[in-house]
């Protein structure tokens, strides 16, 4: 088998079917696809071996988070080659054989990625030449949209594969026996920074990542959080946290958190501007908690 797909899915069935369908139509290599359901409130998800009875289906019992879901379709994948892939992406073309192509061809690279791009059609930032205190330091001094705008004109200008720090895992290509030698997603990430943590740890084992700027995938982004914008950001909050902990020394850390806390206060005072009431009061929760965290106040629960 050359290459194992692996699909998390919460509550975002139509979004997979459409994804399932995508696939069909564009995959272009020997295959095996596996959907781990996280325990899904909404419990269509049961019809979808009805609907695609080649499909691999797991069950969670319980939410166990992105990563963790991963890990566990990961232990049943016996390809070559793992492609996760999240449910709201749509494929548009034949992508796959040559990212795997390109994995044959140059054993010094374990990841590649294709660029994202909204439904819109609009580039989406979904890799990065930088990572650390310097993302999180652009991030807090809202800095990251001219630092983007560079790496979104070398990224899509280049007809060849870039070398980047990290690529999103909503739709990646790693070697299966380096994500065996990881031991997968780091399961201390519930949701977010577990890809980047993930090409961090490539990386620290000399391996490069590559970014194909010729070729695409539309990603919907965050549809199965729309409804719970507070854990999308309280979530994120934490799990810099958790990264600062794995990556970092002491002194680091400690920079980490005081950079955190100066980027979390003029958010909780201007969240309000690019959104509508109920998001806008979401998010500001969102920050609010992380803050409380961020800062000794409360402990995170």
């Amino acid at each position: 088998m050359l290459l194992s797909i692996i699909i998390v899915n919460y509550n975002v069935y139509d979004l997979l079917i459409n994804c399932l369908n995508s696939l069909q139509k564009y995959i272009d290599c020997d295959h095996e696809i596996f959907v781990v359901d996280n325990n899904s409130a909404i419990r269509n998800i049961e019809k979808i071996n009805t609907e695609f009875p080649y499909v691999k289906f797991i069950q969670s019992k319980s939410n166990i988070g992105f990563g963790a879901a991963n890990n566990l379709g990961a232990n049943f994948a016996i390809g070559k080659y793992l492609l996760l892939l999240n449910p709201d992406t749509i494929i548009t073309e034949s992508i796959f054989s040559r990212l795997i192509e390109y994995l044959e061809k140059n054993t010094d690279t374990s990841i590649c990625a294709p660029k994202l791009l909204y439904q819109n059609g609009a580039y989406q930032v979904s890799s990065g030449f930088f990572s650390g205190l310097m993302l999180e330091l652009f991030e807090a001094l809202f800095l990251i949209n001219i630092a983007r705008y560079f790496e979104k004109i070398k990224l899509t200008k280049s007809k060849q594969p870039v070398i980047v720090k990290w690529v999103s895992a909503a739709c990646l290509i790693i070697k299966k026996d380096i994500f065996n030698e990881l031991n997968g997603f780091n399961e201390k990430y519930f949701l977010n920074y577990e890809d980047i943590d993930l090409c961090k740890r490539v990386t620290n084992m000399n391996y490069k990542i590559a970014y194909f700027g010729n070729l695409s995938s539309i990603h919907l982004d965050h549809k199965s959080f729309e409804s719970n914008y507070e854990l999308l950001i309280y979530s994120r909050y934490l799990s810099r946290l958790v990264f600062a902990k794995e990556h970092y020394s002491l002194i680091r850390r400690n920079i980490s958190r005081i950079i955190q806390i100066i980027g979390l206060i003029p958010r909780i005072i201007i969240v309000n501007l690019p959104y509508n009431k109920n998001e806008m009061a979401a998010r500001r929760k969102g920050y609010i908690k992380a803050f409380l965290f961020y800062s000794g106040i409360k402990k995170i629960v």
